[in-house]
């Protein structure tokens, strides 16, 4: 009697797509993609707005908010200058992406305003689904899962080439998987804030998050 043999066969890498389409944010759903980039420029206005809010002083360290789809953040929570609705209308298409992709009933919306790197080492997050979206100075940093070695992760190690490093562009919106999105356990996306330099001495980003009632 002929004996089977039986040989694991251990799934592919997920890997990163870069679309041009907002619709086209939902490949980030598809089991084999765990980062979708949606290449763009930072919306008209808003460049002026967040630098001279920030010169003012207005901004502090930045503002949370909870926004159910179809929201955005109340205008008396934002300096009041020119291009203010221009942020606003932002906040708003930004939450409603993430909304619309995950069928949440709020978005939770960090704005952050950094004077140096956040996160600056290599990580992975514990979330679901995570949009990032970079305004002022040097965008996200990450690797794909080919170019990474996950057994190295929280070292320098894990990435055996530095060349292998993406990084998004000021404007791009990048939707992620962290390690909470159902079957991405082991594949959260590898990603770190860029370090910051005399001459890009500031980084004004976004983050949303899709937040679920506690069962």
């Amino acid at each position: 009697m002929n004996q089977r043999v039986y040989i694991p066969v251990t799934p592919p890498c997920p890997v990163t797509r870069d679309v041009s389409e907002p619709a086209d944010l939902a490949l980030v759903l598809d089991p084999d993609c765990n980062l979708v980039r949606l290449a763009r420029p930072v919306p008209a206005g808003l460049t002026d707005y967040l630098q001279a809010a920030y010169a003012a002083g207005a901004l502090g360290s930045g503002l949370r908010a909870e926004l159910e789809p179809g929201e955005t953040l109340a205008a008396d929570t934002l300096p009041d200058l020119p291009g203010r609705d221009a942020l606003r209308e932002e906040v708003r298409q930004l939450a409603s992406l993430l909304a619309d992709l995950t069928d949440c009933p709020k978005v939770a919306v960090r704005i952050e305003v950094l004077e140096r790197a956040m996160c600056p080492r290599l990580h992975v997050d514990h979330v679901g689904l995570r949009l990032l979206c970079s305004w002022i100075g040097p965008a996200t940093e990450w690797l794909a899962d080919a170019d990474a070695d996950r057994s190295r992760l929280g070292t320098d190690a894990v990435m055996p080439d530095p060349s292998a490093l993406r990084r998004a562009d000021a404007g791009n919106i990048l939707v992620l998987k962290g390690e909470g999105w159902p079957g991405n356990a082991g594949h959260g996306v590898i990603h770190r804030s860029p370090a910051l330099t005399p001459a890009q001495p500031l980084r004004i980003i976004a983050a949303l998050d899709a937040l679920f009632p506690v069962p």
